[in-house]
């Protein structure tokens, strides 16, 4: 996997959690993670030496669709990531860890897993268009993403060509083109 080419970078989603106890992880990579237990969301960074600091916002209400877009600046593990819930910036806490210095490489990424074979934090819900952005998202991108509750079509957003990677994760039938950053190319979107 190559690694997006800007210091700030995005993740957007949306997001259906199904039951208010679940653990779960939303993505999984080897720079960051963003998952969720019983009473927030987590973002962990891992920094070059797979050192981790944490930060935490308060978990959605299940049974919902909502969308988030977290911007992450990819230089030092110590500064908070930003987060925006259905376009509103949402309040983050720095909950600790070691981890310092620029993020670990993007080597794989895992949609609601973990990279190990148990089962313990696979995702019970939904996602849907999972986006990592070669750039740094503000508040109005995040309110263009989040649409007033509604479906977006990523090819229209004015970031559209920093999308990096796309899943869409069942809205192919809507996009008819190619994820990630060969959106012109008009291959067909294939499903996970």
């Amino acid at each position: 996997y190559s690694n997006p080419s800007s210091d700030i970078i995005s993740v957007s989603f949306w997001v259906n959690l199904e039951h208010a106890s679940n653990q779960c992880v939303i993505i999984s990579t080897s720079a960051f993670k963003i998952d969720a237990d019983d009473s927030y969301m987590y973002f962990s960074f891992y920094d070059s030496g797979y050192d981790e600091t944490d930060h935490r916002w308060d978990r959605p209400a299940v049974n919902e669709w909502h969308h988030y877009t977290v911007r992450i600046d990819t230089t030092n593990a110590d500064n908070s990531p930003i987060v925006y819930k259905n376009g509103e910036p949402v309040s983050v806490t720095d909950t600790g860890g070691v981890g310092t210095g620029a993020a670990a490489n993007l080597t794989n990424i895992y949609i609601g897993d973990l990279n190990s074979g148990h089962t313990i934090k696979e995702l019970e819900g939904s996602l849907q268009d999972l986006v990592i952005w070669n750039s740094g998202l503000n508040q109005d991108d995040a309110r263009i993403l989040y649409n007033s509750g509604s479906w977006y079509d990523l090819h229209f957003h004015p970031s559209a060509s920093s999308i990096h990677d796309w899943w869409a994760l069942g809205e192919e039938s809507n996009i008819g083109q190619a994820v990630g950053n060969a959106l012109s190319t008009g291959t067909a979107v294939t499903t996970l």
